[in-house]
């Protein structure tokens, strides 16, 4: 059971779960923040959204989609899916 939410921890597995679509995880994943105990993910897709969900949902996780979150990670663009990651 996971306990705390790494952010590197959550990256690798993301950008993982995107390489595995054959996509550039430079691309696909727009950037992992920590929002207090749990931490966003923000990739530029459904699909990739779809991928990177059960990858962290398998290693422990618990993963929300579509959470809303305020656009100060420093992007100028908003389009992509936001997925909140936190302690399973």
């Amino acid at each position: 059971m996971i306990t705390q939410v790494q952010t590197q921890a959550v990256r690798r597995r993301a950008e993982r779960a995107i390489a595995e679509r054959r996509v550039d995880p430079s691309r696909g994943l727009k950037s992992v923040t920590r929002d207090g105990r749990s931490v966003i993910v923000h990739v530029n897709s459904g699909g990739n959204a779809l991928a990177v969900q059960p990858a962290l949902r398998r290693a422990g996780y618990t993963v929300l989609a579509g959470w809303d979150a305020p656009d100060d990670d420093g992007l100028r663009t908003t389009y992509g899916v936001k997925l909140r990651v936190s302690a399973g």
